[in-house]
């Protein structure tokens, strides 16, 4: 799999330096990047299967949508 659920593929980020900086905005985009790891790897979404499909479809086809 190409997005793996054992190493960090993701994380949230400001786009603006000055909100980089900020220690409070700083933590609340870490506490959103480990919420949608949560969601992205909960059961319920699907999201395994179908990025797994997505994978094969790009190797094959050499586009995929999820």
């Amino acid at each position: 799999m190409v997005r793996p659920s054992d190493r960090d593929w993701f994380k949230a980020t400001a786009s603006s330096e000055e909100v980089a900086r900020d220690w409070a905005a700083k933590d609340y985009l870490e506490f959103m990047t480990d919420v949608n790891w949560s969601v992205l790897y909960s059961r319920d979404s699907g999201f395994r299967r179908a990025a797994k499909e997505c994978e094969h479809d790009f190797a094959t086809f050499g586009m995929g949508w999820t």
